[in-house]
């Protein structure tokens, strides 16, 4: 799997285009990621609150500040971050799906699953670990004999059918793009290298998130009473989202021996922390004092750290960056090159204007022969 994984043309057409043409500024876009994470965060309390209540999943959805990707990388918007809150708010409606067998909540888990994959084509591991879950479990399986899952196909296919036609179009180039780009295993070791980088690469940027969830469990609350099927059900469907799509990505990773990049694990992060308070917790008001102590360190030291690699990196290594690309150079030099071929234009359309008007003159006068053929005929019709 390459780093930017089955990339589609939506994140410019949905996202910082429209904004751009409306306010004529083009900073507007740096704050489209921002929103993006901002969006996904709340939709994940939201699912936090329908299972363990709003304090609880406030703690979940807080720890997500020391994941790399809700730091460092939103200033960026892409179709990573594009896909950060449809792919929260699948895992949400299918929940209430499941847990209240509403309609509603089935069309909308299909048209976020859509929005998932018009953002990036990753969301396969997610849409593979949903299916393999109402498959095998005993409670979710239910729902296949209801008119749900049905429905919910049927909307994901509606929403989902411009792209696949793009796809049909285009001769499937995304992932002819992917396959290009992708590492290829070369040696037998890299069979097993490639999952371990791809697997250390994750717990790497959870780090600070799992170090926070372990200050706010440092000190236990007992379990809360609930019901023992309602719990149950609820660990196993956020623990598949948290899980799902990392083993899937790893299971192909291994099947085809390349390795999967960083990113792709971006989306399904983001349920961990939830996923570790659902077994662990809860967490009590000792636990939320040490938590928040945690968390205003993590809030400082990661925009600290950010302006210390933008400003120093450059000096140890000369790896070029995204925040280092000369857009303002090259507009520069692309508006005035545009204008110059305007002028040009101007210059050509110009001269032929004038010649078509002369050449117009010359066929609105009669040639000098005829002209001196009249005048001959004139002077001898004449009478003397």
């Amino acid at each position: 799997m390459a780093a930017r994984l089955l990339e589609t043309p939506a994140a410019a057409v949905v996202g910082g285009r429209p904004r751009l043409s409306a306010t004529g500024e083009v900073h507007v876009v740096y704050l489209l990621g921002p929103l993006a994470a901002i969006a996904c965060i709340y939709v994940v309390w939201l699912l936090g609150r329908d299972i363990i209540g709003g304090f609880q999943s406030l703690i979940g959805v807080l720890a997500l500040e020391g994941i790399h990707f809700f730091n460092f990388s939103v200033p960026k918007f892409a179709h990573d971050q594009m896909q950060l809150p449809f792919w929260a708010l699948t895992g949400l409606f299918i929940y209430r799906a499941l847990a209240h067998q509403r309609i509603l909540d089935w069309l909308l888990a299909g048209v976020a699953l859509a929005l998932c994959f018009w953002s990036k084509y990753a969301a396969f591991a997610l849409a593979g670990s949903i299916g393999l879950f109402i498959l095998f479990d005993i409670r979710a399986r239910r729902a296949l004999a209801t008119l749900g899952p049905w429905l919910m196909a049927l909307a994901f296919l509606v929403v989902i059918a411009p792209n696949l036609n793009w796809l049909a179009e285009t001769g499937f180039m995304p992932f002819h793009y992917v396959d290009a780009r992708a590492k290829i295993a070369t040696h037998w070791y890299h069979v097993v290298t490639f999952p371990l980088q791809w697997t250390a690469s994750q717990l790497f940027f959870l780090a600070p998130a799992l170090g926070l969830i372990a200050l706010a469990l440092s000190h236990r609350a007992q379990p809360r009473a609930l019901p023992d099927e309602e719990i149950a059900f609820a660990r196993r469907y956020v623990t598949m989202l948290a899980l799902g799509p990392f083993a899937i990505t790893t299971l192909l990773a291994l099947t085809f021996g390349r390795p999967a990049g960083c990113d792709v694990g971006l989306s399904a992060v983001v349920l961990a922390p939830l996923a570790l308070l659902l077994w662990l917790g809860p967490v009590d008001s000792a636990g939320g004092r040490r938590f928040a102590t945690g968390f205003a360190v993590v809030f400082v030291a990661m925009p600290l750290a950010y302006a210390i690699v933008e400003v120093f990196e450059p000096l140890l290594r000369d790896r070029p960056k995204a925040t280092q690309f000369p857009g303002a150079a090259l507009g520069a030099d692309g508006h005035a090159e545009m204008a110059r071929e305007v002028r040009d234009a101007a210059r050509l359309c110009g001269r032929r204007r004038i010649r078509q008007q002369q050449y117009r003159r010359l066929l609105a006068r009669p040639p000098a022969r005829d002209r001196a053929c009249r005048g001959d005929a004139q002077s001898v019709d004449r009478p003397r």
